[in-house]
């Protein structure tokens, strides 16, 4: 045995010995502590033969003393000090660095212990009891995934302690993020256990008399329900100062306390969703999984972690998430609400699903496809039509219709200013007709000796050319190789889809690809949303949706 377990062996023997200085009014209260003090670990021999190390003045002290042994607070500076050195003890047996301190008492002890959090690096926050639950809520309810250990000290009154469990365990505020150091005054352990549960971590330091705690840690047994462990004592006296026994540490990191689930059965809902799952459904209400994604990763686990699962399918169907009105739907609302231990399938972490459920780290990754029907084949009957969009068809139009006109312009200010006479286009239906002729492929001759004219039919011939070639390539390509509807290759696409041919979009409802599109900032998504009809448009599943898209409905 190490000499520092010694130290903290023979302090509790020393506290215990003191005991026996009490009155004999108090002769029950000593048989009780007795009592545990003799379900700690056997005191060796070895150990009584080293309580000449400690403090003979302190021990003196202690037999000295006769207060009643009763769970009240002493008087004066000591008590204060006391607290401080306990919250000390507790702060240095966690590694988490996040701290916050509720308290409707002991105004000096909270005010150092802040400073000394503060001052070894934690950040300190502290709020009255009454303002407990809204600040837990705040707290728990934050987005930050990656958050260290949490710990909250709590130096409320009984009554409020127990209001405060009671409505962590009704608001669904547990997080293994959070560890919990409960300084108690009175014995209420077991109505405060009552309201506790998985993701709940808990150590309490019960006020037996001035000076000494007995300390308790929370875990969960084999039934799923919350129990407490023994952790040990811690003691203190102004002589001697601070000393403690523990049997089993006061603080375990989150990974060592789910490293061995020590074979309980715990509950996992799931979406059938092939290929993460393939469940079969025996027909007594059991649903059994047989392969799958997600099956094989949850089997391995549980192989590790010692754990054995049973399924139960999510009454909605849906993924879930913390709806408008609060509520939290689908898988994450069931493990939100404990009604499962865990739901493990394609998920997506969210800002919104973060505040209701804690995610493992990602371990598959998955990019969103947009599906739709393949385009169809155009009508080659249409062909002489559909050579040109009609964007070049109106722009061809208004071209035939004005060129007539401006070369009727053109020869009449260059009369006015040049008196150049030309009969044959004084007309303007012959011009108009004229300058038609070269774009069906008719031949034409220039009436001008003038190369002003000759180089602006010459120019407009030209154009002709090219109108007529692109035309016939474009249509005996059309004749020869089928010609297929636009795709919709991009959000853009669907959009003009929806809006010019009126297709219907379909979406899993609840899903991450509805929220990426419910609260996204970008304009296209927005746009797309907008339009999206849930009664016509929720899916259950993605076969069903592949159905809908092929079927075309």
């Amino acid at each position: 045995m190490s000499g520092s377990y010694l130290a903290a062996a023979t302090s509790l023997i020393t506290v215990a010995l003191g005991f026996l200085a009490t009155s004999n009014a108090d002769q029950t209260n000593i048989g009780n502590v007795s009592k545990e003090i003799t379900l700690q670990d056997s005191f060796t021999e070895t150990s009584l033969n080293h309580l000449h190390h400690f403090d003979h003045a302190s021990l003196e002290t202690k037999f000295s003393q006769t207060p009643a042994m009763k769970r009240s607070r002493v008087d004066g500076g000591a008590d204060e000090i006391e607290l401080q050195n306990l919250i000390e003890f507790l702060f240095n047996g966690s590694t988490g660095r996040n701290v916050y301190f509720f308290y409707d008492h002991a105004d000096a002890a909270v005010t150092a212990s802040a400073s000394m959090c503060y001052a070894r690096g934690a950040e300190v926050t502290v709020f009255n009891c009454k303002d407990a639950v809204k600040a837990i809520e705040s707290i728990i309810m934050s987005f930050n995934e990656l958050e260290s250990i949490r710990n909250i000290f709590v130096l409320c009154s009984s009554e409020v302690t127990q209001q405060l469990f009671r409505e962590i365990y009704f608001k669904y505020l547990e997080s293994a993020l959070t560890h919990w150091f409960v300084i108690l005054e009175e014995d209420i352990l077991k109505p405060v256990t009552a309201y506790m549960r998985e993701g709940t971590q808990v150590t309490f330091a019960l006020r037996i008399e001035s000076g000494l705690y007995h300390l308790w840690g929370s875990y969960i047994n084999i039934k799923n329900k919350a129990a407490l462990h023994d952790l040990g004592w811690w003691s203190w006296n102004p002589t001697s100062g601070a000393k403690h026994l523990l049997k089993r540490p006061l603080y375990r990191p989150v990974l060592e306390v789910y490293r061995d689930f020590g074979g309980r059965e715990l509950i996992v809902t799931v979406i059938d969703n092939w290929p993460f799952w393939h469940l079969t459904y025996p027909g007594d209400g059991r649903v059994i999984p047989t392969s799958g994604l997600d099956y094989n990763v949850l089997k391995t686990v549980g192989d590790h972690l010692n754990f054995t699962f049973r399924m139960e399918i999510t009454p909605d169907g849906k993924w879930g998430g913390v709806m408008a009105d609060g509520t939290v739907t689908g898988m994450v609302g069931v493990v939100h609400r404990h009604e499962a231990h865990a739901a493990i399938n394609e998920f997506t972490i969210t800002e919104q699903r973060e505040k209701a459920v804690d995610f493992t780290k990602p371990y598959y990754y998955e990019s969103t496809t947009l599906i739709s029907p393949a385009p169809s084949k155009t009508l080659r009957s249409y062909a002489v039509f559909t050579s040109f969009t009609y964007e070049v068809w109106i722009a061809l139009i208004v071209v035939e219709l004005l060129i007539g006109p401006l070369i009727r312009l053109l020869v009449w200010t260059r009369k006015k200013l040049f008196g150049e006479v030309h009969k044959k286009w004084e007309y303007l239906p012959d011009v108009s007709l004229f300058m038609f002729r070269p774009l069906v492929n008719q031949g034409g001759r220039v009436p001008s000796p003038k190369w002003f004219y000759r180089l602006v039919f010459i120019g407009y011939f030209f154009f002709s050319f090219l109108m007529i070639s692109l035309y016939a390539d474009v249509m005996i390509s059309v004749l020869a190789v089928p010609s297929y509807e636009k795709p919709i290759d991009s959000l853009y696409d669907l959009l003009e889809a929806i809006e010019k041919d009126h297709y219907v979009t379909v979406l899993g409802c609840g899903s991450n690809n509805e929220f990426i599109y419910s609260n996204t900032t970008m304009e296209i998504y927005k746009q797309i949303y907008a339009r999206f009809d849930h009664s016509k448009g929720c899916i259950k599943n993605w076969d069903d949706g592949m159905d809908r898209v092929c079927d075309g409905v």
